[in-house]
């Protein structure tokens, strides 16, 4: 099987993040950016590898970018939050850190759909992965930090929010 350029450039993109090989990651989805175009996804990584390699102010552009694209986009609302906090400015960052934990708490099993075709999203929804979850942690620590209740919309609090903390 033949694989497309794209597909080549995601597979190195995939390798390097999972070797926590940030600035390589950053090399391969801007290459990736630049074979098919902006999208939410590519974007909000881009923006997350730049903050982990201290890039705050590429990490901020690539966020605003994506979240122009897709404004609930969980990775990119992840992406600016953290690199808003990591510039020192908290107070914005608890906005984007709140839409965040409320996209996350859109994501769990009961809003999820049901039925076999919604097996998929139910399975997703139902696992976030440990770095979601160690972000929402961040995120709770961070809003509580500031006086602010990390409560989504409509006064539902989002999986595992625990006020006291």
């Amino acid at each position: 099987m033949l694989f497309s350029r794209a597909e080549r450039i995601e597979a190195r993109a995939r390798r390097s993040y999972l070797l926590k090989k940030y600035p390589a990651t950053v090399k391969h989805l801007e290459q990736l950016l630049h074979e098919v175009g902006e999208n939410p996804h590519t974007l909000a990584m881009l923006a997350l590898c730049c903050h982990r390699s201290g890039r705050n102010d590429r990490a901020l552009a690539y966020a605003e970018r994506a979240l122009e694209v897709d404004s609930a986009h969980l990775t990119a609302l992840r992406a600016m939050s953290s690199a808003l906090a990591g510039a020192g400015r908290d107070e914005e960052a608890c906005g984007y850190a709140k839409h965040g934990l409320d996209a996350l708490a859109r994501e769990a099993p009961e809003a999820a759909p049901r039925g076999w075709k919604g097996w998929f999203a139910s399975r997703r929804a139902s696992t976030p992965s440990r770095e979601e979850e160690e972000w929402a942690e961040w995120a709770r620590s961070l809003l509580a930090r500031h006086g602010r209740p990390g409560i989504g919309e409509g006064g539902r609090a989002p999986p595992g929010f625990d006020p006291a903390r």
